[in-house]
């Protein structure tokens, strides 16, 4: 495949090692301050994430993988399938997001995904309108949690399950009803 590097021969001589993964990631740089890539691999010391992006090697980048926060870092290598971060923290952070990606991996799959659920959740009482895609009318709704993967909404049309709704800059889909109105998860569409 073009851009890939043959396997080294020998033991790994890197000083974190890195887990494979597939997943959404958003990305700023300072030309582009809400970029969406596909990370590939990532250790406690960086990661390596598949996108179209201006960054030259050496530049500020500040990632946001899907439940792992921010992680800022700046571009250590580049290529034509996207580009490599080497992150800037602290040890103790080092430390945490390492107890993270080990805790991720070593889960059994049930709660990996409870914990994907569990995103870090703001309570809110924001008035605000939504738009069912594919119908004109917006309806009265009010956001009662936000977090990075969905908002709790209330409202007095519940779309049904599966409905891309916006409201604001807010896209995604019903993932659920709930007593009073739904959950919109933000939808993984947004986020290739």
């Amino acid at each position: 495949m073009a851009g890939e590097k043959a396997p080294r021969a020998g033991p790994e001589r890197r000083r974190f090692p890195r887990k494979l993964l597939d997943g959404p990631v958003r990305f700023a740089t300072e030309n582009e301050p809400d970029a969406i890539g596909r990370i590939v691999s990532i250790s406690e010391c960086g990661l390596y994430m598949l996108c179209r992006t201006h960054a030259q090697v050496g530049d500020p980048v500040i990632a946001y993988p899907e439940r792992l926060g921010r992680l800022a870092g700046e571009v250590s290598r580049k290529d034509e399938n996207g580009v490599a971060i080497e992150f800037s923290m602290t040890e103790a952070k080092r430390a945490f997001l390492a107890k993270q990606l080990n805790a991720d991996s070593a889960a059994p799959p049930f709660l990996r995904i409870m914990e994907r659920r569990s995103a870090l959740r703001t309570k809110l009482d924001l008035e605000a309108a939504a738009v069912v895609e594919g119908e004109d009318e917006p309806f009265p709704c009010r956001i009662i949690d936000l977090s990075e993967t969905g908002a709790g909404v209330e409202a007095g049309c519940v779309p049904p399950i599966g409905a891309r709704v916006r409201i604001g800059i807010l896209h995604g889909v019903v993932a659920r009803h709930t007593r009073g109105g739904f959950a919109l998860a933000f939808s993984d569409s947004e986020l290739k």
